[in-house]
């Protein structure tokens, strides 16, 4: 949503805290897959972060989220989208809960990443195959405000670096947006 209607100091703080309990609670229940705030510099002013959920359909993610005491307050506002991708992404739960054991905390991780998205998806395939390791994960979204384009998440921790890993393979990077994500 827009941030000039976000609340401040302790009201913000308290909303935060449970945003982060409600994030928690659907990764814990592997609803939730893997989740993450965009940071600046934003290619897109009103979205603010990414959720993948392991849903049947966009009704129930959007049922899910609408449930986040932020979503219920006005801070944020929700939109499921449905993502296809040839990756098993329920993989990513178990792979996070290592890293943070690894780490001896059970305290969310922030990494950074880039996601990328073409405007369409019809190249994508090509592109990200020849990225290896480089490209978690990527997909075509299938509706909502993304549809007809493909998304990917880049093992890359600036858009300088994720513009450099598709120079590499491709002369579209100037057709494609770059969203920084933790």
């Amino acid at each position: 949503g827009d941030s000039t209607g976000l609340q401040k100091g302790a009201e913000l703080g308290e909303l935060t805290r449970a945003h982060q309990s409600f994030l928690e609670s659907m990764f814990d229940d592997s609803f939730l897959l893997t989740s993450g705030p965009l940071v600046a510099p934003r290619s897109e002013t009103n979205l603010r972060g990414l959720f993948f959920m392991d849903a049947p359909d966009p009704s129930e993610a959007q049922a899910r989220t609408c449930e986040d005491p932020a979503t219920k307050s006005g801070i944020f506002q929700m939109e499921s989208m449905p993502f296809t991708t040839r990756f098993d992404l329920r993989a990513l739960p178990p792979i996070e809960r290592g890293f943070r054991m690894q780490r001896g905390s059970d305290a969310v991780v922030a990494r950074p990443y880039v996601i990328v998205t073409i405007p369409t998806s019809t190249a994508a395939n090509a592109i990200f195959d020849q990225l290896g390791h480089t490209a978690i994960f990527y997909g075509d979204v299938l509706g909502g405000s993304f549809k007809g384009q493909s998304l990917c998440v880049l093992d890359c921790t600036t858009i300088g670096d994720a513009q450099a890993a598709l120079a590499g393979v491709t002369s579209m990077v100037g057709e494609f947006a770059f969203h920084p994500w933790l």
